[in-house]
């Protein structure tokens, strides 16, 4: 689907938070360092709690869950990439406010270019007057305002700064309006089938995400200003208004239907002791998180970027059968020639099965690569070897694998 509304910045590899201290709560038990946000359900909420309301779509739980992937506190391991990809599924929402929050919370300000700076102070003219700006403040995790006073005090006040900052705000502005007018329409076709304009908006890609789109229709509260009160029975309705007609319609039916049966599938005992071990490294339950987030099991959500952040993780700590996911999963995607390293791990670790199928692979691609592609690849093959195990073989490429 074409997608014509603007996007938050996607590249959120970097955040500038403060770790906070833990404490105990009056119960005697620990306190999260997530406490003071307001955020949590109960002052000692676990990692794997706040993990699965990010899940069903807390905007809260996800900022807490990329903050706390970032800095490895409250229960969350040091997870950068996990952080980078949560940051990327908050900006979905496509809400100003969220999305200028995660980007300042990303900028690196020793980095920062002069000519940027008018574009990061608009940034603050959302963040600082949305809701969770305040709260990260208040519990120490993430300060915007002084994010913002420091990038303010690198400005310096010219025609090109003021039009950066310019043209930040009337990005801005257009994605809230945008974001205004498909929550405005998810209320009412919960209500009332679409309409020949509707289906036109529909083909243009004017609702957005599907599953942002749903989200929408299940709340009646704009999440920059307070907490959304998802309601499934919402969903029904808009089955139910959405019976009839063509394409579109089905679509957002099987949208919805997507949306309640993963609720309503969410098993917490299961999930919980899942990411726990997960999140304690243990190599088997990564790849089941990964493999979750590719299927949507356990109630989490289908989300490629998180699938390969835990399958690699789980690959990296050994485990055979990611090694050969990731090769799979690269081969048969658009970038295929990135599989060649992660086929020669099964080779290095696999059974007599997958080094067959590993091998078939690396034949095909060695000859795609150049020399130079095939030289870096061989680098960087042998320094992942490394800390995968540190007596691993280091096999040099056979180009003598038979052709599949």
């Amino acid at each position: 689907m074409k997608q014509r509304r603007l996007r938050c910045a996607a590249a959120l590899l970097l955040f500038l938070v403060f770790a906070a201290l833990p404490c105990r709560a009056a119960s005697g038990q620990e306190r999260s360092a997530f406490a003071d946000t307001g955020l949590l359900t109960r002052l000692d909420e676990s990692a794997e709690e706040i993990l699965m309301r990010a899940h069903n779509q807390d905007i809260g739980a996800m900022l807490s869950a990329m903050i706390g992937y970032r800095q490895g506190i409250g229960g969350f391991p040091l997870r950068q990439a996990a952080a980078a990809m949560w940051g990327v599924a908050v900006a979905r929402f496509n809400l100003p406010s969220v999305c200028a929050f995660t980007v300042l919370a990303s900028v690196d300000k020793d980095d920062l270019k002069e000519d940027e700076t008018g574009e990061y102070i608009a940034a603050c003219d959302y963040a600082l007057r949305g809701r969770y700006a305040p709260l990260f403040k208040q519990a120490g995790l993430f300060d915007a305002e002084r994010a913002c006073a420091e990038i303010a005090g690198r400005e310096r006040r010219t025609p090109a700064r003021q039009a950066e900052y310019d043209n930040g705000l009337v990005r801005l502005r257009y994605m809230q309006a945008e974001t205004q007018k498909i929550m405005a329409l998810a209320g009412r076709l919960v209500h009332s089938p679409m309409t020949e304009k509707d289906e036109a908006a529909y083909a243009r890609g004017d609702f957005g995400d599907p599953d942002i789109f749903v989200f929408y229709a299940a709340t009646t509260r704009d999440p920059e200003t307070e907490e959304p009160d998802w309601n499934g029975e919402r969903l029904l309705r808009l089955i139910s208004s959405q019976r009839e007609g063509g394409e579109a319609q089905s679509e957002l039916r099987f949208a919805a239907r997507s949306a309640l049966m993963a609720r309503l599938a969410a098993d917490a005992g299961q999930s919980s002791a899942l990411i726990r071990r997960a999140h304690a490294g243990e190599p088997e339950a990564e790849r089941v998180m990964g493999l979750n987030y590719l299927t949507g099991s356990q109630g989490f959500p289908v989300d490629a970027n998180l699938q390969n952040v835990w399958i690699r993780h789980s690959a990296m700590h050994g485990d055979v059968r990611s090694m050969e996911l990731r090769a799979v999963d690269l081969f048969a995607g658009d970038y295929p020639k990135s599989a060649w390293i992660w086929a020669k791990l099964v080779c290095e670790f696999g059974d007599e099965n997958a080094v067959s199928r590993a091998g078939r692979i690396v034949a095909e691609l060695e000859k795609l690569l150049t020399p130079a592609e095939f030289e870096a690849r061989e680098k960087r093959l042998k320094e992942l070897l490394k800390q995968i195990s540190p007596h691993a073989r280091c096999a040099e490429s056979d180009n003598s694998v038979e052709e599949p």
